[in-house]
């Protein structure tokens, strides 16, 4: 005995249902997966850059070198579209030396390339330790609670005057055409003011005085020739201190508040 089977079939009115439903939950768990990815890509360039910093000082001490840590400045002098996207935050290590008052680079360190790549994360800015807490009193992260982002717009040449606490890297005579490549070099003088290092001693420490380095890593992109900070809330701070080399992860007030609380 054969039996019929009746093929059922969606009404237009279950469909509609479906697709409303469907565009329902993607209204309200876009954003949420939005906040998440871009939380993962701060978390992710501040990661890289500290790492950078930390391979750059056992470069050095390795070598009995100095080591410099190079980032890229002006998005829009930079001719190499190879190098523009690690435009805030990205970095390369090379061997530098110092001529009187100025360093100079010699040549990229073996092996090392273009890395951190600023997707949807940039360093959106650079201070000196102190006066960065609400009341301006400490730098040592405890029980503080930080301004606003400091020195952070929209401005093409931010990362270049944001990093001005840095000390200035010139390629002289150079022919390495990714030194070039950074922008803004003068043939005759052998000066490129397109780019900062972060430079460490064979001991372990680094050039720029005793007070530390705050760096702030925040949401940003590259939006045409300008930065743009989609969310100068969501941001990470690390510590540099120049006599020991140390990169630390300075605590937002309310961590500090919860470990105390645990216990912990």
């Amino acid at each position: 005995m054969m039996r019929n089977y009746r093929k059922h079939s969606f009404t237009l009115i279950e469909l509609l249902a479906v697709i409303g439903i469907t565009a329902l939950l993607i209204g309200v768990f876009a954003p949420a997966f939005s906040r998440m990815m871009s939380g993962g890509q701060v978390d992710q360039m501040a990661s890289n850059f500290k790492t950078g910093m930390e391979l750059a000082q056992a470069k050095a001490i390795a070598s009995n070198k100095f080591v410099a840590m190079i980032m890229p400045g002006k998005f829009d002098e930079i001719s190499d579209p190879k190098i523009k996207p690690f435009t805030g935050g990205g970095y390369r290590l090379a061997f530098v030396r110092k001529e009187g008052s100025a360093w100079h680079f010699v040549s990229w360190v073996p092996g090392s390339s273009w890395t951190n790549m600023s997707d949807g994360a940039m360093v959106a800015a650079v201070e000196r330790g102190k006066n960065w807490w609400d009341n301006g009193a400490n730098d040592d992260g405890k029980n503080r609670k930080f301004k606003p982002l400091p020195n952070v717009t929209d401005s093409s040449d931010q990362l270049l005057s944001g990093f001005s606490n840095l000390t200035a890297v010139v390629g002289k005579d150079s022919e390495d055409e990714d030194v070039k490549s950074l922008g803004t070099y003068d043939a005759g003088t052998g000066k490129n003011d397109n780019f900062r290092g972060i430079i460490f001693s064979p001991l372990g420490g680094c050039a720029g005085g005793e007070t530390p380095f705050l760096f702030f890593v925040t949401e940003g992109k590259v939006s045409g020739s300008t930065y743009s900070y989609s969310n100068k809330d969501n941001f990470i701070v690390l510590k540099l201190n120049p006599i020991t080399g140390k990169v630390s992860y300075l605590p937002m007030e309310d961590e500090e508040e919860t470990e105390e609380s645990t216990g912990e």
